[in-house]
């Protein structure tokens, strides 16, 4: 009868044996699918970095275009711009520098 209890017991050993063997190949099977999925996401955002890479160096290489001048045939709106840019220069110059603020501020303290 020990004889038996004990082949018993080892069968029942054995089985769990083959449950946790069959669980874990299990396991690492979905590790492995799991795995490739990922590489193969990794694979696709790579090739879409190259992609946006030399799309950038294309825009880069590319000279940026320049604004045209409209002629116009109307030469009051000529003389107008000019005023304006005029005027803007005039005040540009009246304007105190960062230099001279700094002293004024250090004088008046």
């Amino acid at each position: 009868m020990n004889q038996t209890s004990e082949q018993v017991l080892l069968s029942t050993m054995l089985q769990e044996i083959r449950d946790k063997a069959a669980k874990l190949i299990e396991e690492r099977n979905r590790l492995i699918e799991e795995k490739r999925t990922l590489v193969d996401q990794l694979v696709a955002l790579q090739t879409r970095v190259a992609e946006q890479e030399t799309q950038l160096a294309q825009r880069q290489a590319e000279p940026e275009p320049q604004r045209a001048m409209t002629n116009t045939s109307d030469p009051i709106v000529g003389e107008r711009i000019r005023a304006l840019v005029e005027e803007i220069d005039a005040c540009i110059a009246l304007m105190p520098h960062s230099r001279d603020m700094a002293n004024v501020e250090l004088l008046s303290a």
